[in-house]
């Protein structure tokens, strides 16, 4: 019999009011609309007549978006904190982000409820040991550890980046 597997997004969509941190990597989106899409096309396919080949001689549509690696949902690569990693059993230079291969990136969720702890504090190693008893959890390989923070109370406005906890070393 196999196991059923719920799968969660947890991401949240982009525009250009999408609160980031730092604050000044703001998503950026410049909108196309279909009229200028047919012009477009009409230029990348030379033979193409708009109005007698196009739907309402109307064209795809693009946008141009200008992102940072911290706007919206998204996951941090050890090159994001340390040109290095791995120090323990043999220096080696940090992975990027299209290093980490996709299968980290889908299992079993471990959500470690910190609400308790105060806004700014930086977990330990021993704090999250604590945090996996509470919930009766050893973390085998595979586990993807979600730190659940007040933070979410804060979303959407500017005091969003303000709140939460982090994990130290």
């Amino acid at each position: 019999m196999s196991k059923k597997v719920k799968y969660i997004d947890l991401s949240i969509p982009i525009a250009n009011d999408t609160l980031c941190d730092p604050p000044l990597t703001t998503p950026k989106i410049e909108y196309g609309d279909h009229i200028r899409g047919a012009e477009e096309m009409a230029c990348a396919f030379p033979k193409l007549k708009p109005e007698e080949h196009l739907p309402d001689g109307k064209g795809w549509v693009t946008e141009l978006i200008t992102l940072s690696t911290h706007s919206g949902s998204h996951m941090d690569a050890p090159w994001h904190y340390a040109p290095v990693q791995d120090r323990e059993i043999g220096e080696r230079k940090a992975m990027t982000i299209d290093e980490i291969p996709l299968e980290w990136c889908v299992g079993p969720l471990i959500v470690l409820d910190c609400t308790d702890f105060e806004e700014g504090y930086v977990m330990t190693p021993e704090d999250i040991d604590q945090k996996l008893n509470q919930i009766n959890h050893k973390l085998q390989e595979g586990n993807i550890v979600c730190v659940y923070t007040n933070a979410p109370k804060y979303f959407g406005t500017r005091e969003y980046i303000n709140h939460g906890v982090g994990v130290g070393k």
